[in-house]
């Protein structure tokens, strides 16, 4: 005959077992609640009934970019290709020689004055110092009105002691691609023309949208603006890209 304590014990373990079971049932039931309710929104039926491809946002593979041209001005598909992306060269290295002003409404906007500094040798490189620096890419893109593009440093550079930071590329946006370089390295850093910084991702997005219609559609350049956007020529009136800061721009 099992002792007090054996049984206590036998009896404790078959209380757990069942507040457990009990437990995952009770969960099941309200998962299924949920399920069913969102089974009775006139929009499922419509939402199940999409294609994968829609119905689920996703990133595209480094073919897919470069098949449905994307990204453009490719210098080597070979060498930029990527499973997850597509790298961005190196195509110009610039440092800021003014304040800027940033507001809300960009009615007040004052973009600051560059210069630009040049690559030296026949190997063209340039070494830097500590700092941050505006760094422009061979490469434009053309983001589809269902996609957002987004930028991410190289592990090579990282590694090197320097980051790469660049905001959304918005849907619909068509042009010039720019991103900050930070440069934390203490002894600096030595970049080549057409060094691979950066690599771009796309992501897709669940249904298409209006796209982007700000002052940077169609620049050739990463330069800022200054002022607000012409609303009834929102990609008339900066189509040259350099136009507006090259007169401001230190040489």
């Amino acid at each position: 005959m099992p002792s007090t304590t054996s049984a206590n014990l036998n009896i404790s373990n078959v209380s757990v077992q069942a507040f457990q079971h009990l437990k995952i049932n009770s969960q099941h039931r309200y998962i299924g609640s949920v399920w069913e309710h969102i089974k009775s929104q006139p929009e499922f039926s419509t939402w199940s009934q999409r294609p994968l491809h829609q119905s689920h946002p996703m990133m595209l593979s480094g073919v897919s970019i470069v098949r449905r041209e994307i990204v453009r001005s490719l210098r080597s598909v070979t060498q930029q290709l990527q499973p997850c992306g597509v790298d961005l060269s190196l195509r110009r290295v610039l440092t800021w020689t003014s304040p800027a002003t940033i507001d809300f409404d960009n009615s007040r906007r004052q973009a600051a004055d560059t210069s630009e500094l040049r690559f030296t040798g026949k190997t063209e490189t340039l070494k830097l110092i500590q700092g941050a620096y505006l760094v422009e890419f061979n490469e434009t893109v053309k983001i589809p009105l269902d996609c957002m593009g987004q930028v991410f440093v190289r592990s090579s550079l990282w590694r090197s002691g320097a980051l790469l930071t660049a905001g959304v590329v918005d849907a619909g946006y068509e042009g010039a691609l720019g991103a900050l370089l930070d440069v934390r390295n203490p002894a600096g850093i030595v970049l080549c023309k057409n060094a691979k910084l950066g690599q771009i991702a796309i992501h897709r997005l669940e249904e298409k949208v209006a796209g982007y219609r700000g002052i940077y559609q169609n620049s050739a350049s990463s330069l800022g603006r200054d002022g607000p956007i012409d609303t009834l020529h929102p990609t008339k009136e900066h189509t040259s890209g350099e136009e507006d800061k090259t007169s401001r721009t230190p040489r």
